[in-house]
């Protein structure tokens, strides 16, 4: 059963990667090759040697977006699969058959890790409304349809974000588990916080000297550096988490110069937090910089904590400085002060309502839940339904954002079933959290590890830093940090009950994660589907028409397949369809109609003979939804090449329902 489900769980991720990678080549033809490239080049390089070789990747992903700016002048998320796909292939290797998590996490992994990669090709099919064939071929007539193929490759990214982090967590466990953890120290952090420190360097460059130099979108104007990642949120939040960890490290470190560079690596991660004016990263780096006089007081006998001081004592400086004096960037407080310009009660009042529903954003998602409770709207579709609820929820549209709180969006997507796994983690992580390292010579790595999770993780209550898949993934590799560090003593006697519970877990996790499948296809297949979200809230949509439908009444022709979702101007829909097909005498056409998802007619029709339905309009905002289906399609006129499945003609009426007439043939 470990076998199984974690090789579903890596195959789908694969194949996420593999569509988004594949779907770049829009903007740069040679991307899937390169990914290719350098995913067996990883691969090779990690036969020889694994833990380095990951270790030098996952680093190399904190600058590949400004790679990309020097390179190709340009930069978007999807570029990124190139990055991926090298992780991938250097991680494969040394990647162990079945599950590595600790019994206790078992369950909340696993079933997480189904949910989400059982379920993203039924969320990324529902949003094209379950027609494949618009990934690669554009239909011949208008298609709203064609226009959510860009948001398919976004629900591959979002699957991405949480099964490379999950399975990361299991590599690091299968590779490192039983053996000492500063192992893990010289292998995946140094090289992580080396170019973390980079990454800092640049965005304090931008803050302080120009904030033109490499930035990329619009981040300028705003006064606020964009960072290594192109994005002054997931900077900030990158910057945040290696703010404390340097500190701890600089008291264990051999010489008095590494404390004092490890020191100064702290203060150049809490420069560029500020610079990036994050205000959820703010928050998290003052949160994790709070374990600071502890590791003083435990390590206040020995001469290199002087550099504790020194860095710790040098932030305060800083962050006061910044506050005091002008400053070309605005800073994350300038941010909070227009949120909280006094502490008045009814001030306080009114900035705790807006950080919960944050533009809008809060209600809406709530809104979601409260519709979708168990299998939510899939993931990575928060961003499209939550415009599409907006208006009805806030009163105006609102532009795609996420939910701004990590748990809130995940359950708005996942919904409770699919959040289970999630909420079963946080739970437990918890009261693990106040528990000491069990190796003496660890705590004071444990303890910066433990209060920058706790930093992230109240900066997910006000925001989505862990959206960023560089920012989740370092996120990650603290969490397996964390766990190294906390489950070393006891990895034997952890193996022995995994071995006698794991089954229970995995098939537990499994039969959870077949359940919320179901739920997911059965909402996908019915009121989540695109055409009924539009009828819901009042939106135009349709495809397969070879002309609009639209006025009292016309003539129209349809492809092989036809969706129209409109507003009826009377009560009352007459509608007639038939074919055309030259052969249909001889071989009559197979004819599917449906309207407001319930099927009118099902049968093969003949040449010319039309069926005629009469058909009310229900409903406060009088929209329909109207499906057409034919067998086979032909071309009328060679110089014309259109493909014409069905002739179809309409009116509207206000006739009374006991006059309507219903006849077919």
């Amino acid at each position: 059963m470990d076998r199984w489900t974690k090789g579903v769980v890596i195959a789908s991720t694969i194949v996420a990667l593999a569509y988004e990678t594949i779907y770049s080549r829009q903007d740069i033809p040679s991307l899937p090759f390169l990914a290719l490239a350098a995913a067996a080049l990883c691969f090779v390089a990690a036969r020889a040697r694994p833990e380095q070789t990951v270790g030098i990747v996952l680093a190399c992903g904190y600058l590949v977006p400004i790679v990309f700016f020097l390179l190709h002048g340009h930069f978007r998320p999807l570029y990124l699969g190139v990055w991926k796909a090298a992780l991938v292939g250097a991680a494969a290797p040394s990647m162990k058959p079945g599950w590595q998590y600790p019994k206790r996490f078992q369950f909340a992994f696993v079933s997480w890790a189904l949910a989400v990669a059982l379920t993203w090709p039924i969320v990324a099919l529902r949003e094209i409304d379950w027609n494949p064939f618009l990934l690669w071929w554009p239909p011949p007539t208008v298609s709203s349809a064609v226009h959510a193929v860009p948001e398919t490759w976004w629900i591959a990214q979002m699957t991405q974000v949480h099964l490379l982090g999950l399975l990361s967590v299991d590599w690091v466990l299968g590779r490192f588990r039983g053996s000492d953890p500063r192992a893990f120290e010289r292998r995946i952090v140094f090289p992580l916080l080396v170019l973390a420190t980079v990454a800092a360097g640049l965005a304090v460059y931008q803050g302080f000297v120009s904030l033109q130099f490499m930035t990329i979108g619009e981040w300028s104007h705003y006064g606020r550096a964009s960072g290594a990642l192109a994005d002054g949120n997931a900077s900030g939040s990158l910057s945040a988490l290696w703010v404390a960890l340097p500190l701890a490290l600089a008291v264990l470190a051999r010489s008095w110069l590494a404390s004092v560079a490890l020191a100064g690596c702290s203060v150049l991660s809490f420069l560029a937090v500020w610079t990036t004016g994050s205000r959820t990263a703010l928050l998290g780096a003052v949160v994790s910089l709070a374990m600071a006089p502890r590791v003083l007081l435990d390590r206040s006998t020995r001469w290199r904590s002087g550099a504790l001081l020194f860095g710790w004592l040098a932030i305060i400086v800083l962050a006061g400085s910044l506050v005091l004096l002008p400053s070309r960037v605005g800073g994350p407080l300038a941010r909070i002060r227009l949120l909280m310009p006094n502490l008045a009660p009814a001030t306080i009042l009114a900035a705790a309502s807006e950080l919960w529903t944050r533009n809008g954003y809060g209600s809406v998602a709530m809104a979601i839940i409260k519709d979708e409770p168990l299998a939510g709207v899939g993931i990575g579709t928060f961003h499209t339904v939550g415009v599409e609820y907006s208006r009805s929820v806030v009163g105006w549209v609102l532009p795609a954002d996420n939910a701004q709180n990590w748990l809130r969006h995940q359950v708005a997507e996942l919904g409770v079933l699919g959040s289970l796994g999630l909420v079963c983690w946080t739970l437990l992580a918890i009261p693990m959290l106040a528990r000491p390292a069990t190796v003496p010579e660890l705590r004071l790595q444990t303890t910066a590890v433990k209060a920058t999770i706790l930093g992230f993780a109240l900066a997910s209550m006000l925001g989505m830093p862990g959206q960023n898949v560089i920012v989740a993934l370092t996120f990650w590799t603290f969490v397996a940090w964390w766990m190294l560090c906390t489950l070393t003593s006891d990895a034997a006697i952890e193996a022995r009950a995994e071995r006698s519970r794991r089954w229970t877990s995995t098939s537990l996790a499994t039969v959870t994660a077949l359940a919320f499948v179901a739920f997911t296809w059965y909402a996908a297949s019915g009121d989540l589907r695109p055409p009924f979200r539009a009828k819901r809230f009042g939106s135009e949509y349709r495809y397969g028409f070879h002309r609009p439908f639209e006025g009292a009444d016309g003539e129209i022709t349809t492809s092989a397949r036809a969706v129209a979702v409109r507003h009826a101007p009377a009560h009352w829909l007459k509608i007639s369809v038939w074919v055309e097909h030259p052969d249909a005498d001889a071989d009559p056409v197979p004819v599917e109609l449906w309207f407001d998802g319930k099927r009118i007619a099902r049968r093969p029709f003949p040449r010319n003979v039309p069926f005629t339905r009469w058909m009310p309009i229900t409903g406060a905002n009088r929209m329909f939804v109207l499906e057409t289906r034919v067998g086979r399609t032909f071309v009328p006129d060679p110089k014309q090449p259109a493909e014409v499945g069905l002739r179809m003609k309409w009116s509207f009426s206000n006739v009374n329902a006991d006059d309507s007439v219903s006849s077919g043939n």
